[in-house]
């Protein structure tokens, strides 16, 4: 049995049984907990993380540095090694002339890294109104 950092969020109940320890790395910028428990409440049996955090800090991660915001450092780290990764693997895969429909792609930044790769027939879908901004 644990003290919990936070209250369940379904009853209020401040004790917990630890299912699973989680540990990460994460990089020097990022600064959000390593390690946290994942429990279930003592009292309903609902279960999640007690990570021992605010809201806050999760509002400016959100904010300044998560991969999905366009302006975070984290985010031009990012695509610079993976759209890369990406697209080695699909030159193995597609040519050139290949009709290519990235659905999902965000800023389409994949899609900018197949054309400065002299990709053609590409388009991009997102049900985000700000990415396809």
């Amino acid at each position: 049995m644990k003290k919990l950092f936070r209250s369940c969020p379904i009853c209020k109940c401040l004790n917990g049984n630890i299912l699973y320890h989680v540990s990460m790395s994460l990089p020097e910028v990022i600064n959000l907990p390593t390690n946290y428990d994942v429990v279930s409440c003592e009292s309903c049996g609902f279960t999640f993380a007690d990570v021992n955090i605010t809201q806050d800090a999760y509002n400016y991660y959100y904010k300044h540095s998560n991969i999905y915001n366009q302006n975070t450092i984290l985010k031009a780290v990012y695509d610079l090694e993976i759209q890369e990764q990406r697209y080695s693997f699909i030159e193995q895969h597609l040519s050139r002339n290949s009709k290519i429909i990235d659905l999902g792609c965000g800023h389409g930044t994949l899609l900018l890294t197949l054309q400065k790769h002299n990709y053609q027939n590409i388009t991009g879908l997102d049900p985000s109104d700000e990415a396809c901004k």
